[in-house]
């Protein structure tokens, strides 16, 4: 739950950046409320869970989660995508940017796939557009992520995005590490 005294800076996209992103694979979309029925493949989900909350969450949890995410487009600019795949429009998860650990400061990329869409490349995929959307959209400087200890598969994708490990911490009442990326080291991966 976020406190009452925390106020949020709103962020808003750069003119004529778009808010929808393709990628070679994904369209990664505004959330809409009937995005809760296909997101509790993630909510509900043991194993998807695990690293996010440490255990699956009940059915209510999937209209929070998303309403949650419009919430964060509507007032702060910035927020999770829903994934679809572009070949057949199935959902695939969801990622995106958020303030981390629910605190003004830091800004996230997090993402989370439906088991099926796992081990293909979808994370990195999402989590690279994400990433370069906010250092051109938003003009942020830094960009950080998160994961479980134990998580190497979240710890890969951060390495393959160019993260380096910044440091262990305790966010979302978790033990985590953290990485993170700045925008000139980016560019400098991205424009040379």
């Amino acid at each position: 739950m976020i406190a009452d005294d925390v106020v949020f800076q709103r962020l808003d996209p750069a003119p004529g950046v778009p808010l929808e992103i393709e990628t070679k694979r994904l369209r990664m979309r505004l959330p809409v409320a009937s995005d809760a029925e296909p997101f509790a493949a993630i909510t509900e989900d043991i194993e998807v869970m695990r690293y996010i909350r440490g255990a699956a969450q009940g059915p209510e949890a999937k209209h929070e989660w998303v309403a949650r995410y419009i919430d964060g487009w509507r007032t702060r600019g910035f927020e999770r995508w829903m994934l679809e795949s572009r070949a057949d429009g199935s959902f695939i998860g969801y990622c995106g940017l958020h303030y981390l650990d629910d605190r003004p400061g830091d800004i996230e990329v997090g993402y989370a796939l439906v088991p099926a869409a796992w081990g293909r490349g979808y994370a990195t995929e999402a989590a690279a557009a994400a990433v370069d959307w906010g250092f051109r959209a938003l003009g942020l400087e830094r960009i950080v992520a998160v994961a479980f200890p134990e998580n190497r598969a979240s710890q890969q994708v951060m390495k393959k995005l160019g993260m380096r490990y910044l440091r262990d911490g305790r966010w979302w009442g978790h033990d985590l590490v953290q990485y993170g990326i700045t925008r000139e080291e980016w560019e400098a991966r991205h424009d040379g």
